[in-house]
C-alpha cells in the first residue's frame, strides 16, 4: 500500500461591500467579452446589457467569462425619475498583440431601449422604492479576420445625471 501525505493549500480573496449614498453612481463590474476565436473571415460579438452573448461571421464563442458591464446607484429622492445617460465616445478600440477591434453600439437595459451616445438623453432605469438602482451595459465588439491571439483593453466612460 502506497501512503500519501495529506497537502494544504489556501488562497486570498477578496470580500467587498458598498455603501451607496443618495446620488451617486459607481462601477460594480467591467465589461468583458470574453474569448472568442477569429477566422479568416471578420465577424461581431455582440454582448448584451443581460449578459447575453451572440457572435456573427467568422467568430466562435468560448466558454462562459463574458461579462455586461455593471453600474450600482442611488438617485437623490425616493423616487424612479429617469436618469440623463451618455457615454464619453461612440465608439473605443480594444487594443492588444494585434490590430485594434472596435467597440460600438452601446446599449443599457433602459427604457426606451436605444443605443447610448455621447449625446445625454433621458432613459428610465427601473429601481426600488429608496432610489436605488442598477445599471447594465453590453455592446458590439468587431472581430477582425485572423485576429492575433492575445488579451485585448480599452477603456471607456459612462455619465448618469440625476433629474
Amino acid at each position: 500500500m502506497l501512503a500519501v501525505p495529506a497537502r494544504a493549500d489556501s488562497e486570498v480573496a477578496d470580500a467587498q461591500a458598498a455603501i451607496v449614498t443618495r446620488g451617486e453612481f459607481f462601477k460594480v463590474e467591467d465589461m468583458h467579452f470574453g474569448m472568442v476565436i477569429p477566422s479568416a473571415v471578420a465577424g461581431v460579438v455582440t454582448l448584451a446589457p443581460t449578459g447575453v452573448r451572440t457572435a456573427t461571421g467568422g467568430v466562435t464563442l468560448v466558454g462562459n467569462t463574458h461579462q455586461a458591464a455593471e453600474f450600482g446607484g442611488r438617485r437623490p429622492g425616493n423616487s424612479n425619475n429617469p436618469l440623463s445617460i451618455s457615454v464619453g465616445s461612440n465608439t473605443i478600440q480594444l487594443t492588444g498583440p494585434g490590430a485594434p477591434m472596435t467597440v460600438s453600439l452601446f446599449r443599457g437595459n433602459v427604457n426606451p431601449n436605444q443605443v447610448l451616445t455621447t449625446v445625454p438623453r433621458n432613459f428610465q432605469v427601473t429601481g426600488q422604492s429608496n432610489g436605488a438602482f442598477e445599471l447594465r451595459v453590453g455592446a458590439t465588439l468587431n472581430v477582425n479576420a485572423n485576429q492575433a491571439p492575445g488579451t485585448y483593453s480599452g477603456t471607456w466612460s459612462i455619465t448618469v445625471d440625476f433629474q
